[in-house]
Protein backbone atom coordinates (compact mmCIF):
# COMPACT_ATOMS: atom_id res chain seq x y z
CA UNK A 1 0.00 0.00 0.00
CA UNK A 2 1.29 3.40 -0.79
CA UNK A 3 1.97 5.81 1.53
CA UNK A 4 -0.30 9.08 2.24
CA UNK A 5 1.84 12.13 0.90
CA UNK A 6 1.49 14.85 3.23
CA UNK A 7 2.25 18.63 2.84
CA UNK A 8 2.66 20.43 6.36
CA UNK A 9 1.97 24.70 6.99
CA UNK A 10 3.06 26.19 9.84
CA UNK A 11 4.36 29.88 10.74
CA UNK A 12 5.92 28.67 14.08
CA UNK A 13 9.19 26.66 13.05
CA UNK A 14 9.20 24.91 16.16
CA UNK A 15 5.82 23.70 15.96
CA UNK A 16 6.39 22.56 12.44
CA UNK A 17 8.95 20.91 13.19
CA UNK A 18 7.34 18.99 15.90
CA UNK A 19 4.29 18.00 13.96
CA UNK A 20 6.92 16.70 11.20
CA UNK A 21 8.77 14.96 13.43
CA UNK A 22 5.55 12.78 15.30
CA UNK A 23 3.85 12.50 11.47
CA UNK A 24 7.42 10.61 10.22
CA UNK A 25 6.91 8.24 13.61
CA UNK A 26 3.72 6.75 11.25
CA UNK A 27 4.77 4.48 8.67
CA UNK A 28 2.29 5.02 6.34
CA UNK A 29 2.90 9.03 6.40
CA UNK A 30 5.40 10.58 4.22
CA UNK A 31 6.34 14.10 4.03
CA UNK A 32 6.45 15.50 0.43
CA UNK A 33 6.54 19.29 1.78
CA UNK A 34 6.51 22.13 4.24
CA UNK A 35 5.78 25.84 4.57
CA UNK A 36 5.88 28.98 6.97
CA UNK A 37 3.18 30.43 5.52
CA UNK A 38 0.29 30.03 2.62
CA UNK A 39 1.79 31.60 -0.30
CA UNK A 40 5.08 29.69 0.14
CA UNK A 41 2.29 26.61 0.19
CA UNK A 42 0.47 27.70 -2.69
CA UNK A 43 4.03 27.76 -4.73
CA UNK A 44 5.32 24.59 -3.78
CA UNK A 45 1.61 22.81 -3.96
CA UNK A 46 1.51 23.58 -7.58
CA UNK A 47 5.16 21.49 -8.21
CA UNK A 48 4.27 18.64 -5.50
CA UNK A 49 1.57 16.24 -5.15
CA UNK A 50 -0.07 15.93 -1.76
CA UNK A 51 -2.78 13.64 -0.40
CA UNK A 52 -2.72 16.14 2.77
CA UNK A 53 -2.66 19.29 3.16
CA UNK A 54 -2.04 19.86 7.05
CA UNK A 55 -2.12 23.49 7.86
CA UNK A 56 -2.80 26.05 10.23
CA UNK A 57 -5.19 28.75 10.43
CA UNK A 58 -4.22 32.12 11.44
CA UNK A 59 -1.02 33.20 9.47
CA UNK A 60 0.21 36.45 7.64
CA UNK A 61 0.32 37.16 4.76
CA UNK A 62 -1.95 34.46 3.86
CA UNK A 63 -4.16 32.91 6.26
CA UNK A 64 -5.02 28.69 6.10
CA UNK A 65 -8.49 29.40 4.99
CA UNK A 66 -7.18 31.93 2.09
CA UNK A 67 -5.01 29.06 1.21
CA UNK A 68 -7.60 26.35 1.13
CA UNK A 69 -10.09 28.55 -1.26
CA UNK A 70 -7.49 29.63 -3.55
CA UNK A 71 -5.97 25.79 -3.54
CA UNK A 72 -9.64 24.74 -4.12
CA UNK A 73 -10.27 27.15 -6.89
CA UNK A 74 -6.90 25.99 -8.79
CA UNK A 75 -7.98 22.68 -8.55
CA UNK A 76 -5.35 21.52 -6.26
CA UNK A 77 -6.78 17.92 -5.40
CA UNK A 78 -5.46 18.05 -1.76
CA UNK A 79 -7.59 17.41 0.78
CA UNK A 80 -6.94 19.94 3.59
CA UNK A 81 -6.94 19.50 7.21
CA UNK A 82 -7.11 22.37 9.51
CA UNK A 83 -4.43 21.81 12.61
CA UNK A 84 -4.97 24.86 15.15
CA UNK A 85 -5.37 25.98 18.49
CA UNK A 86 -8.10 28.24 17.80
CA UNK A 87 -12.02 26.97 18.18
CA UNK A 88 -13.98 30.74 17.71
CA UNK A 89 -16.91 29.89 16.06
CA UNK A 90 -16.74 32.28 13.42
CA UNK A 91 -13.41 31.12 12.49
CA UNK A 92 -15.25 26.94 13.01
CA UNK A 93 -17.62 28.76 9.97
CA UNK A 94 -15.29 29.99 7.40
CA UNK A 95 -13.01 27.07 7.53
CA UNK A 96 -15.91 25.00 6.99
CA UNK A 97 -16.89 27.14 4.61
CA UNK A 98 -13.47 26.74 2.74
CA UNK A 99 -14.10 23.67 2.13
CA UNK A 100 -11.63 21.35 4.94
CA UNK A 101 -12.22 17.94 5.11
CA UNK A 102 -11.12 17.79 9.04
CA UNK A 103 -10.27 20.36 11.83
CA UNK A 104 -7.98 18.83 14.72
CA UNK A 105 -6.76 21.60 17.69
CA UNK A 106 -3.16 21.09 18.58
CA UNK A 107 -3.53 20.09 22.21
CA UNK A 108 -5.13 16.81 20.87
CA UNK A 109 -1.81 14.91 20.75
CA UNK A 110 -0.79 12.80 17.94
CA UNK A 111 -3.51 9.99 17.81
CA UNK A 112 -5.84 12.75 17.08
CA UNK A 113 -3.65 13.79 14.04
CA UNK A 114 -3.30 10.27 12.72
CA UNK A 115 -7.14 9.57 13.00
CA UNK A 116 -8.02 12.67 11.05
CA UNK A 117 -5.61 12.07 8.20
CA UNK A 118 -6.59 8.25 8.24
CA UNK A 119 -10.66 9.26 8.14
CA UNK A 120 -10.30 12.09 5.52
CA UNK A 121 -7.86 9.76 3.36
CA UNK A 122 -11.12 6.83 3.56
CA UNK A 123 -13.26 9.38 2.51
CA UNK A 124 -15.11 11.13 5.35
CA UNK A 125 -14.56 14.36 7.32
CA UNK A 126 -13.05 14.45 10.85
CA UNK A 127 -14.10 16.97 13.80
CA UNK A 128 -12.62 16.57 16.93
CA UNK A 129 -15.14 16.78 19.53
CA UNK A 130 -14.49 20.09 20.68
CA UNK A 131 -15.43 21.41 17.12
CA UNK A 132 -18.16 19.63 16.66
CA UNK A 133 -19.38 20.56 19.59
CA UNK A 134 -18.84 24.22 18.21
CA UNK A 135 -20.76 23.23 15.21
CA UNK A 136 -23.65 21.50 16.85
CA UNK A 137 -24.51 24.52 19.58
CA UNK A 138 -23.84 26.93 16.76
CA UNK A 139 -26.38 26.12 14.51
CA UNK A 140 -29.48 27.56 15.14
CA UNK A 141 -32.25 29.33 13.08
CA UNK A 142 -32.79 27.09 9.93
CA UNK A 143 -32.21 29.02 6.07
CA UNK A 144 -34.50 27.66 3.76
CA UNK A 145 -34.19 30.30 1.02
CA UNK A 146 -29.97 30.44 1.39
CA UNK A 147 -29.95 26.65 0.35
CA UNK A 148 -27.65 25.78 -2.42
CA UNK A 149 -28.21 24.30 -5.84
CA UNK A 150 -26.09 21.88 -5.52
CA UNK A 151 -27.12 20.62 -2.20
CA UNK A 152 -29.32 17.33 -1.70
CA UNK A 153 -33.13 16.86 -2.03
CA UNK A 154 -33.99 17.03 1.66
CA UNK A 155 -37.75 16.90 2.43
CA UNK A 156 -40.02 19.81 4.33
CA UNK A 157 -40.47 16.76 7.20
CA UNK A 158 -36.55 15.94 6.91
CA UNK A 159 -35.70 19.18 7.28
CA UNK A 160 -37.81 19.56 10.16
CA UNK A 161 -36.40 16.26 11.79
CA UNK A 162 -32.63 17.85 10.63
CA UNK A 163 -33.28 20.96 13.00
CA UNK A 164 -34.06 18.75 15.79
CA UNK A 165 -31.53 16.49 15.01
CA UNK A 166 -29.05 19.33 15.23
CA UNK A 167 -31.05 20.61 18.44
CA UNK A 168 -29.74 17.29 20.38
CA UNK A 169 -32.62 16.01 20.39
CA UNK A 170 -33.01 12.39 20.95
CA UNK A 171 -34.99 10.08 18.55
CA UNK A 172 -37.60 9.31 21.01
CA UNK A 173 -37.95 12.99 21.78
CA UNK A 174 -37.97 13.84 18.45
CA UNK A 175 -40.99 11.10 17.87
CA UNK A 176 -43.02 12.72 20.91
CA UNK A 177 -42.75 16.66 19.31
CA UNK A 178 -43.49 15.39 15.89
CA UNK A 179 -46.26 13.10 17.04
CA UNK A 180 -44.70 10.25 14.88
CA UNK A 181 -43.36 7.02 15.81
CA UNK A 182 -39.28 6.42 16.66
CA UNK A 183 -38.76 3.96 13.32
CA UNK A 184 -40.05 6.78 11.46
CA UNK A 185 -37.83 8.99 13.35
CA UNK A 186 -35.12 6.39 12.66
CA UNK A 187 -35.70 6.46 8.91
CA UNK A 188 -35.37 10.04 8.21
CA UNK A 189 -32.04 10.30 9.72
CA UNK A 190 -30.88 6.98 8.03
CA UNK A 191 -31.89 8.96 4.54
CA UNK A 192 -31.03 12.39 5.56
CA UNK A 193 -26.76 10.38 6.03
CA UNK A 194 -27.37 8.73 2.64
CA UNK A 195 -28.66 11.59 0.63
CA UNK A 196 -25.91 14.30 2.00
CA UNK A 197 -23.07 11.57 1.98
CA UNK A 198 -22.78 12.14 6.00
CA UNK A 199 -22.10 9.32 8.24
CA UNK A 200 -22.80 10.55 11.35
CA UNK A 201 -24.95 13.54 13.10
CA UNK A 202 -21.54 15.32 13.36
CA UNK A 203 -21.35 14.73 9.38
CA UNK A 204 -25.24 16.07 9.09
CA UNK A 205 -24.02 19.20 10.93
CA UNK A 206 -20.95 19.72 8.76
CA UNK A 207 -23.40 19.46 5.59
CA UNK A 208 -25.81 22.31 7.20
CA UNK A 209 -23.16 24.55 8.09
CA UNK A 210 -21.40 23.90 4.75
CA UNK A 211 -24.53 24.59 2.92
CA UNK A 212 -26.06 27.57 4.94
CA UNK A 213 -28.87 25.54 6.04
CA UNK A 214 -29.16 26.94 9.05
CA UNK A 215 -26.98 30.38 10.85
CA UNK A 216 -24.62 30.55 13.08
CA UNK A 217 -25.03 32.63 16.08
Amino acid sequence: MSSTKIFLVDDHIIVREGIQNILEDHEDFEIVGTASQGQEALLKLKEVKADILLTDLNMEPMSGIELVKKLKAEGVQSKSIALTMVKEPKLVKATLEAGVFGYVLKDGGKKEIFKAIETVMEGNTYFCNDIAQVVMSQLSKIRLDKAEEDMAEISEREMEILELILQQLTNKEIAEKLNISIRTVETHKYNLIEKTGSKNVVGLAVYAARHHLFDFE
